[in-house]
């Protein structure tokens, strides 16, 4: 049998969804703004995760990361590339910090769950330099957990160029 797994978000303020689609057979599943669900245990981590980064709780962000973490980059700047390990990760956060005269937030998160242990998210990042640069961009976040952990993150943006001018070349 095959399965086919689709995560879709449509930014047009129309509602996110989650479809599955197997061997001809498509349900899909709709939730609503305000609709309360039973988050699976992947997305309460990686809720809480977030939540850490956005309340500076550094502690908090560390602890819900594998030791051995990955969390994939794109770019050519100086925070992008692959980071292999808890450590790489909070540095490259570091940097974001320094490089952003601390300005940089997630202004906005949008969460889809796939019940499984991957999370899906839309991350609006926000920031701006002493010199007068500015990063307004989304980001879609594929996070992965096992163990109460997150153990991968592919991170891809929306402008590559907008990001690679922010954060300056390596």
């Amino acid at each position: 049998m095959i399965k086919l797994t689709v995560l879709f978000m449509l930014v047009l303020n129309i509602s996110p969804g989650y479809a599955q689609y197997e061997c001809g057979n498509p349900t899909m599943y709709w939730l609503e703004a305000n609709q309360v669900v039973n988050d699976s245990e992947s997305l309460k981590i990686v809720k809480g995760f977030l939540r850490a980064y956005q309340e500076k709780n550094l502690d908090r962000f560390g602890s819900l990361l594998h030791p051995d973490a990955t969390w994939i980059q794109p770019g050519e700047n100086r925070i992008s590339g692959t980071k292999k390990s808890r450590a790489e990760i909070l540095q490259m956060f570091a940097r974001m910090f320094e490089l952003s005269d601390t300005t940089v937030k997630l202004a906005d998160i949008r969460f889809f769950d796939s019940g499984s242990n991957a999370v899906g998210c839309v991350l609006h990042w926000q920031a701006a330099q002493p010199i007068g640069r500015v990063l307004d961009v989304a980001s879609v976040g594929i996070f992965t957990v096992e163990n109460g952990q997150i153990i991968s993150v592919r991170i891809m943006s929306e402008n590559l160029t907008a990001e690679n001018s922010f954060w300056g070349k390596k």
